[in-house]
């Protein structure tokens, strides 16, 4: 696509997956001269902070005298933007009645959430309407474009999958966690919530144990399930096998280098960004099969893949990874491979690039540049 302004619009920029796809998406199209400009519609984040310091255009509307609508319709008025990109469903319906107020922009909105139709009725309702305001719609998995084609009553033209991309480099000193002991960790990055899994994850972390495996579970994250989690796992008799690390708001750089196994135990995903991290990681994943996940990783090849909610495949595909060292190397090269060839922040900004050129030649927009 030849150069333009492109604004990238969210609720907030807190630092979930969602809010990182879209900093990983600002920086490569700004690499390849678009004029971007990132806007939030609700709250701020440490995330808007470190776009800030890297010297991006900002919009924050939250405060602004008018509207939230009418002050972002401003600011894509202002810098003359021809693709306005929106994340959540705050920005989709404020930048959605910016589009009806003008005809001069090409709206895409990219659908992050996961679990489709299992969200209240009213947002629901909300999300059904304001997904006939966009130019162009995106999942970023094919299993979740199903489910939303689905749920929100749409037309397979109608919204197409792109795929997310990370970027990853290890932290320089995260070797300096202490490694001395035998015992392999498993490691797991995620908020504490329904979705992770976690309850099953512990479980079959108290399996493992009753199979006299030695292993250390390494659960980093925060949320509303923390204290239920360590009764749990003081209940089921595996607390010193157990490490909770509360929230490390940089742990893929600085814990997932010290994990020998990645799980995941989520009842539902769209596309997850942490499996695509610990695929850049060069780690051996254990996961269950939902989401795009079952698309991202292949069975046996570049990861074990187990049903969700399914205690005893899981703790059998954890077990296996345990004992078999070379299978770990050779899940975690297969992963690496997939993450350079189709994953990386790059690759998905090239996809992005595509679909924004697309989308202004078929509305015959006179795209200015910078």
């Amino acid at each position: 696509m030849t150069p333009a302004p492109v604004m990238l619009v969210n609720g907030s920029l807190f630092g979930g997956g969602a809010e990182r796809v879209i900093v990983t998406l600002a920086r490569y199209l700004r690499e390849r001269g678009h004029r971007v400009t990132v806007a939030v519609v609700h709250d701020g984040g440490e995330l808007l902070n470190e776009l800030r310091q890297e010297g991006f255009d900002v919009v924050t509307t939250s405060h602004a005298r008018t509207s939230t609508t009418s002050a972002l319709h401003e600011a894509i008025a202002s810098r003359g933007v021809q693709v306005v990109h929106s994340h959540d469903v705050r920005s989709l319906i404020d930048a959605g009645l910016c589009r009806i107020r003008s005809r001069r922009f090409l709206h895409v909105h990219t659908f992050h959430f996961g679990n489709y139709p299992h969200l209240p009725w009213k947002q629901l309702l909300m999300e059904r309407l304001a997904a006939r305001l966009p130019d162009t719609l995106v999942a970023v998995g094919n299993v979740q474009r199903t489910t939303i084609m689905k749920t929100l009553g749409l037309g397979p033209r109608r919204i197409q999958t792109v795929w997310n991309g990370v970027d990853y480099e290890a932290a320089p000193d995260w070797t300096g966690i202490d490694r001395s002991s035998p015992v392999l960790r498993i490691g797991s990055v995620s908020t504490f919530g329904e979705q992770k899994g976690l309850p099953t994850l512990l479980d079959a972390a108290k399996a493992l144990a009753e199979r006299g495996l030695a292993f250390r579970l390494v659960l980093v994250g925060e949320g509303p399930l923390r204290r239920q989690l360590e009764a749990r796992a003081d209940a089921l008799g595996i607390a010193d096998r157990v490490e909770f690390t509360g929230w490390r708001p940089d742990a893929a750089r600085t814990l997932l280098p010290t994990f020998d196994i990645f799980v995941q135990s989520s009842y539902w995903e769209a596309m997850s960004i942490v499996i695509l991290e610990a695929m850049a990681a060069r780690l051996p994943i254990v996961a269950t099969e939902v989401g795009e996940n079952g698309a991202v990783l292949a069975n046996d090849q570049s990861a074990l893949l187990v049903p969700a909610r399914d205690t005893v495949a899981l703790a059998d595909a954890l077990a296996r990874a345990l004992q078999d060292a070379p299978l770990r190397q050779r899940l975690a090269d297969a992963a690496s491979a997939s993450y350079q060839a189709s994953f990386t922040g790059r690759a998905m900004a090239d996809r992005h690039g595509e679909l924004y050129g697309r989308g202004v030649a078929a509305r015959g927009l006179n795209v200015t540049g910078h």
